[in-house]
């Protein structure tokens, strides 16, 4: 995550969501970088709220249907239908939220995994590579 007013980056770990490094990167860095491991670290977290007792095992399906169908645009080039997707996978955690399934700090951490997969892909400085031709 870039932090434009103190000229450095922040690594933020998404098991924790907390920063664990700082770096000086130079003058006004802009922009979030989102590793290939985002789709992973959805999933993971959300397995964790079924093993937690806050989602049930239909509810966790219904949102890890979504990161496969994200994964599988992305895989196939198809980005908008991918950023479709994450807004689906966005409003099924609000729905969680709305009907007391999950708090809002249980889900916020989603629902920033989710933007920041988001934005990577909306930027093409931070997009992921496209699909090897064949």
């Amino acid at each position: 995550m870039s932090n434009a007013g103190s000229n450095t980056a922040s690594v933020i770990s998404t098991a924790t969501n907390t920063v664990t490094a700082t770096i000086t990167v130079g003058n006004l860095p802009v922009g979030v970088g989102v590793g290939p491991d985002a789709i992973n670290a959805l999933t993971a977290r959300t397995n964790a709220l079924v093993a937690a007792g806050a989602l049930t095992q239909n509810q966790a399906d219904a949102l890890l249907g979504k990161l496969d169908q994200i994964s599988t645009k992305i895989e196939a080039g198809q980005i908008n239908a991918a950023i479709n997707q994450i807004g689906a996978f966005i409003n099924q955690v609000s729905a969680f939220i709305k009907n007391g399934s999950l708090t809002q700090a249980q889900a916020q951490p989603l629902i920033n995994g989710a933007i920041a997969l988001q934005v990577s892909l909306t930027d093409p400085a931070l997009a992921p590579p496209p699909p090897p031709a064949g």
